[in-house]
Order: structure tokens, then sequence, then C-alpha cells
């Protein structure tokens, strides 16, 4: 039997060395599933994936945990200090996914959360105008956030040809088994599919 241990973990997508750090709380979850039958909750990390394979990714444990709400606490701190979502060395597109960005009420234990992971920090004045204006005119989730040229370079020159190997699809399928995705999520996931190969093919001439 399973010991339910929330836990803090880092992935590096090793073409560009860009890297994911994320939390694993679910039921039931153990520092085990990671890159086995969990492979992170970022779409932006899956498509990674889809196109170069498990193998294209190092993986590490950072830190376990008794509990869900100091695993969230833990996250949160470490994302906001590395302020990941305006470095192009990382590949997180926001600080604690909805449940800190959300215009919604936070459940009692997210706050619990947020309140401990910023205890007794002050927070700077452009980090008060931040969050008094909130993401006024930038895009959900910061879709499109830039990579750097040397990074655009790296993925363009090994995108040529690569394909996931079955037992990578199998992993993925397993990892995301029970998620069902809107009919927004998917048209707008077949629409960037068909801008990719669309360039793809005017590129190649054909």
């Amino acid at each position: 039997m399973n010991i339910y241990s929330p836990f803090t973990y880092c992935i590096t997508f090793k073409p560009t060395g860009q890297r994911y750090y994320g939390v694993r709380t679910r039921k039931n979850c153990h520092p085990g599933e990671l890159w086995t039958t969990y492979f992170t909750s970022s779409k932006r990390v899956r498509r990674l994936i889809e196109e170069f394979g498990t193998s294209a990714f190092d993986f590490e444990i950072r830190q376990t945990f008794s509990n869900k709400a100091d695993a969230i606490a833990w996250e949160y701190r470490v994302l906001t200090k590395l302020d990941v979502v305006n470095s192009t060395k990382w590949l997180n597109e926001n600080v604690g996914g909805k449940r800190f960005i959300t215009m919604g009420p936070l459940s009692e234990e997210h706050k619990l959360a947020v309140s401990k992971a910023m205890k007794g920090k002050k927070r700077k004045p452009y980090q008060k105008h931040t969050t008094h204006n909130g993401n006024k005119g930038k895009p959900a989730h910061n879709k499109g956030k830039p990579m750097s040229e040397e990074q655009k370079a790296l993925l363009s020159k090994i995108r040529s040809g690569t394909k996931s190997s079955e037992e990578t699809k199998a992993k993925i399928s397993a990892g995301l088994m029970g998620r069902v995705q809107s009919h927004e999520t998917r048209a707008k996931m077949a629409l960037k599919r068909k801008e990719y190969w669309d360039k793809k093919r005017a590129l190649s001439g054909s």
C-alpha cells in the first residue's frame, strides 16, 4: 500500500536546459509516480513530451511533505522567488496554477497555504501595483511566453523527424487517463497543431 506523500519536483528539458518546477498533492500520491505514471499537470510540458518523448527530460524529487497545504505553500514560495513566469529559463506558465490566479474565491486551505508562504514578507511597490491590476492586458496563463533565440534554434535543430515511441505514448495516455478536456481546449489544440504543420510545410516548400 502506498503512503500518501505530497511532493515537489523539478524536471529539465535537456535540449534547451529549460526547467519546470511543480507539486503533486492528489489523493494517494507518492514520489514513485513521477515520470512513471505522472508527467506533470503542465500542458506545455505534455506537448514537449508528445513531440520529443519522456527521454528528453531529466527529473528529480525536490522535497516531500506530510500534508497538502505545506506542499502547496512551498511550491508557491519557490515559484515566486524564482519569478518563473517572467523567465525563459522556466517552462512554468503561472504560479500555482488556477489556485492563485483565479478571480473567484480561494478555499480556506489555499488561503492558509498562501498566507503561510508569504508570512513575514514585504511586497515591493511594483508587486503591489501588479497585484492591484492583476493580469490586465495579458493573455490567460501567460500563453505565448517567449523563448530565447538559442532555445528556438536548439528546438528547431532536433524537431526534424522526431517521433514519440509507442511506450512513450502509452505512458502519456496512462498519465492523462480520466482527464476530460473542454471543447474549447480541444479546438485550441487542433488550431495549434494546424498552425505548426502549415508552417512546417511552408518551410519545406511542399
